[in-house]
């Protein structure tokens, strides 16, 4: 029974599940609901645009019925095959693969593939075919073009002015027709003057479409440029692109009929916003063009006026607009006509100079391995200026290589400069072309596009978002490029994570002192805004309020005699004293220090955005992660950044034995606490009433959850005594919401990482002093560790968590009211714990320590080498296992830069020899470590800690099976297999997990599946008889996350060994 899950017949479950618990469907949308049971006649979807709407189709149109598409014939390959092999293996479906299960069966039960040719009458369909659309096509969606904008007029006019009226010509016999939906183009106005304002009417051109589709077949091929030219002098089109989708329209409009038909314009298409994934794009065209040949370095400069508003328009916005349209159109009925363009240049306007800052930021950050040329690309105005600077910076040099190569004797130099030629040919062209669109600008109306979404429902405006308002061009750009460079280039890139690099902003900041005192004005110019007491209670109220408690007060009464003093000199040595100079002081000083340590120290900004949005007077409780004495610092520091309030933060009282650094960190919003509290002690009250007053005072209070630093590189178990001293503030005032907000905190290298080791090693803690201060930091300044990251978990309100918690209980079924503070204390520490660990970075040197570790040989194996070229194949896999963990890697770039800087932040305990020019790490490159070395092995696992959180289902499952089946190949009874899987499962929880117990059978079936999704794991047969198998393509995966494991399986092995509990 407990296999039977995992049916071979995933309709029939799934047909189980929606009839036994139908709650878990969602309610379709209005939209959707248009859509349901109806069939779609599709055109273009071997295109972009057609190819984003087929699969947005089938991901959020699920009750449609089927999806007829057209497909070129081709000679002894059936139509539906070469859907099934050209589209449905296409990596847009990815994000579909990964949702369900058997996704070429559900396309091929959705998707009809016909023989056809839109430049045929007919659009070339078979009797049989052309009957079925006119029998069962409700909807008409036309993406296809032709897009050559320098293509002959003849060419052009058969596509796009025979193609729509062709497909008009088979609506009117489709006896179901719905809706007719033509995708044309913003650019069918481009013949209008500069600046000017287009609305949603066809375009303004005197030519007839069926006039010029006459004259044209009784012309010659030189009369027909001759011709060509002509119209499109006397119309003032720059191309037979935009003319003849001008000529389409105007067709469609004269002749549609009692047909309804909507036309969407978009203007220039790009990238995907965020569906199916952001960034995604599979072909050069429009913008994509542009970026692709400057991030190559073979544009330099082009001719365009920067200032320009460029109208950019993502492709998920366009797919989105032609499916509302649809529905609009076909809610009005018959003889409807409508046009709706699809464009932000009256919604949220882009220059050509973001595009140019977008190039040269990018590919500079992630040049391309396909090209060494320098990335430099510009707009130049005056058209005298752009020759010279294109003569002098690429006409002159191509000419000069050209002459030395005819000189040269290799033949590699020789079709080196033949290549070159013929790529400032096409970027010549390239140019050329797009030299009207970025030397004029248009500012297109949408507003039927505008009224339509309005119409909406909440829940179709989420499915079927249209306008780019909210669209962060900055965000969007950096998408679109890695896309090009992930998608068309096909090289190993991980996706950008759009964190800004707080060390700039703060140079930026103070960018108004110039070069040599920028972090003095950054410091002087925003330290008063949040530091002073205006913003912040006074310490002297504090204290004499604390002193004045009922709570303080009976403590003191308790301690005996002296007890009234012994409290004002506990809450004297606590309190924080934040003074605006040393604020101020401390952030020139750290902004010297972080610029020191780090290469870079990345924040998300929307977190902190979020946070300055909370009611002004709400309290804030900040619970960062804690691996180094830096992080209450540098969380402070990046909120000084952004100009939020700043904390008091819980310090240990070990601090005071650093008198002069004891007396800055409190100046600075410190208040120092023991290591630990005795419940019941004078000290527990001054706590908790000091934690009180500053809450009820709507202060900021920072403190880690974990109480000490961690030293295995992982998140510690909680400890829940300063939270629940925020929960009983909270308890007492509690129309006063206060705030939760988890804070994750990750570095390429932590600082104290070495001493960290060393600890778990035996060797004894250092003590705070200023003597080791003075001997550390020095040394510590000269080495950099990498990048850092600080990321913001959503707020989480105590009102909410208390209902959360009464609803949920502490576990083991246990339910609370919101009056049990125990079990809400509980239930936030881990809420807190586990939107810590989904923000938590996996570095570089994470990866690479993983490599190393999962090649360490047998026992008598002392030293282990690995060559570069393995580390860049198995870092590879781990960065593809990181995303479909859910995780991501810090600061994570192309691949070669993921690996150089992971082995260079290891070179403090293992040996590398044949580094490359920079550090880089040839295919011959060793890297060497001693697996009998504690330190080393320590070293590496403490490095590799932050992927163990990502993969312990993974390691679950796998240490099962191999526990089961040892050798190779690997291979179980699947009951089996997921009993033991359940138990590790529920081992791991306490170790890396921490979450409440939950259902461990459910959790491991859900990891089988998405396993087999990725072709690592193999099921065979149903039931009791099920079977896992390890197929060779997990073989990688596998050992890497055991040999994560391994020291914490061994240990644990060793101490039951020990007890006497481990028995045959």
């Amino acid at each position: 029974q407990s296999s039977s899950w995992f049916s071979l017949n995933p309709d029939a479950e799934q047909q189980q599940t929606a009839e036994s618990k139908p709650e878990l469907r969602p309610k379709m949308s209005a939209t959707q609901q248009m859509f349901a049971g109806k069939s779609v006649l599709m055109t273009g979807t071997t295109g972009f645009v057609g190819k984003c709407l087929l699969e947005k189709m089938l991901r959020d149109v699920p009750d449609l019925h089927k999806v007829f598409i057209l497909i070129r014939p081709k000679k002894n390959v059936q139509p539906q095959q070469r859907a099934v092999a050209e589209i449905s293996t296409s990596p847009i479906f990815n994000r579909l693969r990964s949702e369900i299960d058997n996704f070429e069966e559900y396309f091929q039960s959705k998707v009809v593939a016909m023989a056809g040719d839109i430049t045929q009458d007919d659009m070339g369909l078979g009797p049989a075919d052309l009957a079925r659309v006119h029998a069962e096509v409700h909807y008409i969606m036309n993406c296809a073009a032709n897009v050559d904008f320098n293509e002959r007029i003849d060419g052009a006019m058969t596509t796009n002015c025979r193609g729509p009226m062709r497909m008009l010509a088979i609506a009117n016999r489709c006896t179901n027709l719905l809706a007719y939906v033509h995708v044309s183009t913003a650019y069918v106005n481009c013949n209008r003057p500069n600046k000017s304002l287009i609305p949603e009417e066809l375009p303004q051109c005197a030519a007839d479409g069926e006039q010029v589709l006459a004259e044209i077949t009784q012309l010659s091929p030189p009369q027909l440029e001759a011709r060509s030219a002509e119209l499109l002098q006397k119309e003032g089109y720059p191309n037979t692109y935009t003319f003849t989708k001008a000529m389409g329209e105007k067709l469609l409009c004269k002749h549609h009929g009692r047909i309804p038909v909507g036309i969407v314009r978009p203007s220039i298409i790009g990238a995907a916003w965020k569906e199916p994934e952001p960034g995604w794009v599979d072909t050069v065209s429009a913008g994509g063009a542009l970026f692709l040949a400057g991030g190559l370095g073979l544009m330099q400069v082009q001719a365009g006026k920067a200032s320009l508003v460029g109208d950019q328009i993502p492709v998920d916005l366009v797919v989105n607009t032609i499916i509302a349209a649809a529905a609009e159109v076909a809610r009005r009925g018959e003889g409807f006509f409508k046009i709706y363009q699809s464009g932000s240049s009256t919604v949220n306007p882009v220059r050509w100079t973001a595009t140019a800052k977008a190039v040269k930021k990018y590919w500079r950050q992630r040049p391309s391995t396909k090209s060494d040329v320098p990335v430099g690309y510009r707009m130049v105005n005056n058209p005298v200026w752009y020759q010279v600077v294109h003569m002098t910076q690429v006409t002159l040099p191509s000419m000069a290589f050209s002459v030395y190569a005819r000189l040269s004797s290799s033949a590699s130099i020789k079709r080196r400069a033949a290549t070159m030629k013929k790529v400032l040919s096409r970027t010549r062209v390239l140019s050329e072309t797009f030299y009207h669109f970025v030397n004029n600008e248009w500012f297109f109306a949408n507003d039927n596009t505008k009224a339509m979404e309005q119409r909406m429902t909440p829940q179709d405006k989420e499915l079927f978002m249209c306008s780019p308002d909210i669209v962060d061009w900055e965000i969007y750009f950096d998408d679109f490029q890695w896309g090009l460079q992930r998608w068309v280039l096909k090289e190993d890139v991980v996706p950008s994570q759009h964190r800004k690099d707080a060390l700039q902003l703060a140079r930026l900041k103070g960018s108004k002192g110039g070069w040599l005192f920028s972090d003095v004005a950054f410091a002087l110019n925003y330290a008063h805004k949040r530091a002073g007491a205006g913003a912040n209670a006074s310490s002297d109220e504090v204290i004499r309020a604390v002193l004045g408690s009922k709570v303080v007060q009976e403590a003191a009464q308790q301690a005996g005699p002296g007890g009234a003093d012994k409290a004002a000199a506990l809450v004297q040595e606590m309190a924080a004293a934040l003074s605006g100079p040393s604020v101020r002081l401390m952030a020139w000083l750290l902004a010297k220090v972080n610029r020191r340590l780090f290469t870079k120290l990345l924040v998300d900004t929307s977190g902190f955005e979020t946070l300055k949005k909370l009611p002004p007077s709400a309290p804030v409780v900040l619970l960062p992660t804690h691996k180094s004495y830096l992080d209450f610092l540098l969380v402070s520091w990046v909120l000084f950044v952004f100009d939020a309030r700043l904390p008091h933060i819980a310090a240990g009282d070990n601090f005071l034995n650093v008198a002069l650094v004891a007396s800055l960190f409190r100046w600075s919003g410190a208040f120092f606490i023991p290591r630990s509290v005795a419940g019941g002690s004078l000290m527990s009250a001054v706590l908790s009433e000091y934690t009180r007053q500053l809450l009820h005072r709507n202060q900021w209070v920072e403190f880690f959850l974990e109480g000490s630093r961690s030293r295995t590189g992982r998140i510690v178990p909680p400890k829940t005594g300063l939270l629940g001293m925020v929960v009983d503030a909270w308890k007492a005032k509690p129309e006063l919401d206060m705030y939760v907000v988890p804070v994750s905190i990750s570095y390429d290298k932590c600082p104290e990482s070495s001493a960290h080791v060393q600890e778990l090693l035996g060797g004894a803690k250092k003590k705070e002093s200023m003597s080791a201060l003075v001997s550390t930091a020095p040394r510590a300044l000269r080495r950099s560790f990498g990048a850092a990251q600080l990321l913001l978990g959503a707020p989480i309100a105590l009102s909410a968590a208390a209902l959360h918690a009464s609803k949920e209980g502490a576990g083991e079924g246990e339910a609370l009211s919101t009056s049990s503070g125990a079990g809400m204390v509980k239930w936030l520490a881990e809420k807190v714990v586990q939107d810590q660990l989904r923000q938590q970075a996996v570095s570089p040197s994470a990866l690479v320590a993983s490599v190393l570790l999962a090649k360490r040989g047998g026992a008598g194996a002392e030293q282990v080498a690995v060559t570069g070229k393995q580390i860049t194949e198995e870092v590879s896999l781990l960065r593809k296992a990181v995303a479909g963990w859910g995780g991501h890697v810090l600061d994570g770039g192309m691949i070669g830069q993921d690996v150089r800087g992971g082995v260079m932040l290891l070179q403090d305990f293992v040996s590398v020899a044949g580094m490359g020019k920079g550090g880089k790490v040839r295919d011959d490159t060793t890297v060497t470590w001693a697996s009998g070395s504690a330190v080393e092995a320590m070293s590496l696992h403490y490095f590799a800690a932050p992927l163990l959180p990502f993969a312990a289902r993974d390691a679950s499952l796998f240490l099962s099976l191999l526990r089961l089946s040892p050798s190779a190949p690997h291979s179980a009874p699947l009951a089996q297999v997921m009993a033991g899987a359940a138990v590790v499962r529920g081992w791991l929880d306490s170790e890396v997990l921490y979450s409440r117990p939950a259902d461990p059978t459910t959790d491991c079936q859900k990891t089988v599946q998405r396993l087999r999704r990725e072709g690592l794991l193999a099921v065979e047969g149903e039931g009791p008889e099920a079977k896992l198998t390890l197929l060779p393509s997990g073989l990688s995966r596998c050992h890497h996350v055991v040999s994560l494991f391994r020291p914490l399986v061994e240990a644990h092995w060793a101490l039951a060994a020990q007890v006497g509990l481990v028995v045959g």
